[in-house]
């Protein structure tokens, strides 16, 4: 199975055009476009070991239009149902046309989507907090940041709160935080993808720990 990171390089080099995809990816890639509107960078078939011991194909699409998500995905993360068939019967259409049933499985298939943006963000966050944590911790401190951590949210800063020695109010803490951490990750983003508007952080009053977040996508 292919990691985030190994996918992240390969994309990385299919932008800068020193890959290529296999000649059937590339005819996936030509009928997604021409039919579906679909601007795919790369295309990726791995298969998928589940809790049950069963194994499944993953046919994994990294298509460039940051809107792609809202589009293709309803508001509780399923893809729609029209574009998964679409996506599979075009996949099928084409590994039969050129008789490659052989190296491209056709049944037991699921399909995932995600968008360039996200994948550079979720790069870009990994190496920002193994390169550059410390750093980022000594900036944001000056704004009343005490604390940043990684979690299942994503990155979580902590802040003073109320009556904070920085004497900044919430919305200021909040500024110079997507203001810095922007900074940090597009030094991390080589194919500059990364907008403001991709930015996702929790930020937590020190306070009130848990209970009072501010979440940002």
């Amino acid at each position: 199975m292919h990691t985030s990171s190994d996918i992240y390089k390969a994309t990385c080099a299919l932008e800068r055009g020193t890959a290529a995809l296999s000649p059937c990816f590339r005819t996936l890639r030509a009928w997604l476009k021409d039919h579906g509107g679909l601007d795919v960078s790369n295309i990726v078939l791995q298969t998928v070991d589940f809790v049950d011991h069963t194994k499944r194909a993953h046919l994994k699409l990294i298509t460039r239009n940051p809107e792609d998500r809202t589009r293709l995905y309803d508001n509780q993360g399923r893809m729609r149902r029209a574009w998964r068939a679409f996506i599979l019967n075009s996949y099928r259409g084409v590994v039969r046309e050129m008789q490659l049933e052989a190296q491209y499985p056709i049944e037991n298939l699921f399909v995932t989507i995600e968008t360039l943006s996200e994948l550079a963000l979720a790069h870009a966050e990994e190496e920002v907090w193994q390169k550059y944590a410390d750093h980022l911790r000594l900036r944001l401190a000056r704004y009343g940041v005490t604390d940043m951590l990684r979690s299942s949210r994503g990155s979580e800063f902590i802040h003073e709160g109320k009556g904070a020695s920085s004497g900044l109010a919430r919305t200021e803490v909040e500024f110079h935080l997507r203001r810095i951490y922007l900074d940090y990750l597009k030094q991390c983003d080589p194919l500059d993808v990364i907008q403001p508007e991709d930015l996702r952080f929790v930020l937590t009053r020190a306070e009130t720990g848990t209970e009072e977040l501010s979440l940002h996508y």
